[in-house]
């Protein structure tokens, strides 16, 4: 007479298989989050440079356009810039 054995609950191997599956899938998001997140504010950044960039140039052709002088002096924070014709 061949008894059946009942499978009841997992054995450790399928725990430890399902724990690092679970594991590695979390890394994964992580990573992708992270690297997702850093590369968003590098890019923001470089944007708010181009904005101030396209600001500046603006601001120079609004005085020469108003002007049109031989020579033109900005100051900012003590820095001074002149463009000469």
């Amino acid at each position: 007479m061949v008894r059946k054995i009942k499978k009841k609950g997992l054995t450790i191997i399928e725990m430890i298989v399902g724990i690092v599956s679970g594991i590695v899938i979390l890394l994964t998001i992580g990573y992708v989050l992270y690297y997702g997140n850093k590369t968003y504010k590098r890019e923001e950044k470089i944007m708010e440079l181009k904005r101030e960039a396209v600001s500046g140039v603006r601001f120079i052709e609004k005085k020469l356009r108003d002007k049109k002088p031989e020579q033109i002096e900005i100051e900012d924070s003590g820095r001074k810039l002149i463009i000469k014709k």
